[in-house]
């Protein structure tokens, strides 16, 4: 059965991990392909995710990902 999240993505592979999260792939209904970043619940990473949020709202380059949405789980 496949995972969705928000009942928006369906997420898929896992593209990358580290310490502080975990990065899948995940499509919407319309079938568009986006990166999902999911932070590690376990560890305190509040400033360091505001900081990156903060920055790629300011970014535009055709080399950096954009950032649709962003929002916390539960």
């Amino acid at each position: 059965m496949p995972t969705y999240l928000n009942d928006k993505y369906q997420l898929g592979r896992t593209l990358g991990s580290g310490v502080s999260c975990k990065v899948k792939l995940a499509k919407d209904k319309e079938n568009n392909r986006y990166a999902v970043k999911i932070m590690n619940k376990e560890v305190d990473f509040e400033e360091l995710m505001t900081t990156e949020l903060q920055m790629l709202k300011q970014l535009s380059h055709p080399n950096i990902i954009n950032l649709i949405e962003s929002g916390k789980g539960v």
